[in-house]
């Protein structure tokens, strides 16, 4: 059976922050009907719908089975994404684009379910000696990568902004200039003082 499922990090609906998010997904899979295939007398396949979970750095702990109404409350956002045919696999840097670690770490690391830098940083403590030696080292870079990502991320939204107000703050002599033109084009200027109009006799 091909379980090739979208998978994308969430944590489970509800609990604590401290919980570790794991790989999750869901999709459309063909398993055989065994009473329509009897009927028929050949192999009738239906698609089901079926949920599929890894845990990142524990590669005995995958879930692969029909969905269940629980599942979709268990894990809203990746049912949501399956729903809106948005889920894309593993959202996240590839872990081997990740310029830390070598070619020979990251096929351990993707053998072990991790498959991004993300899903690397999420690791629980019970899984991280399962990835070898310097796991923990790496699992902290991991983090400190993201963390840098994020804080850069946001330096560039601020020096943006920044930019667009000084393009908007630069062009308004020319705007004023503009706008007092026009005003001259629309008023009649006032006679000054001096000496008064001579009446009609």
């Amino acid at each position: 059976m091909n379980d090739e499922i979208p998978l994308m990090l969430e944590r489970e609906a509800g609990a604590p922050e401290h919980v570790a998010a794991i790989a999750v997904g869901f999709g459309l899979l063909p398993i055989e009907s065994k009473q329509k295939s009897a009927e028929v007398g050949h192999p009738v396949y239906e698609e089901r719908l079926f949920f599929k979970g890894v845990v990142p750095g524990d590669k005995s702990t995958v879930s692969l089975r029909i969905a269940k109404e629980a599942d979709f409350e268990r894990f809203p956002r990746a049912y949501a994404a399956y729903k809106q045919r948005e889920t894309q696999p593993m959202q996240g840097l590839p872990i081997e684009q990740w310029p830390v670690i070598t070619r020979s770490q990251a096929l351990t690391l993707k053998a072990m379910h991790v498959f991004t830098v993300e899903a690397l940083a999420e690791v629980h403590d019970g899984h991280i000696d399962k990835l070898g030696q310097n796991a923990r080292e790496l699992r902290t870079k991991a983090k400190a990568y993201l963390a840098q990502a994020k804080d850069t991320a946001a330096a560039q939204k601020i020096a943006a902004e920044n930019e667009a107000l000084k393009a908007t703050l630069a062009d308004q002599p020319r705007q004023i200039s503009e706008l007092a033109a026009r005003l001259e084009g629309q008023i009649e200027p006032k006679r000054g003082p001096g000496r008064p109009r001579k009446e009609a006799a």
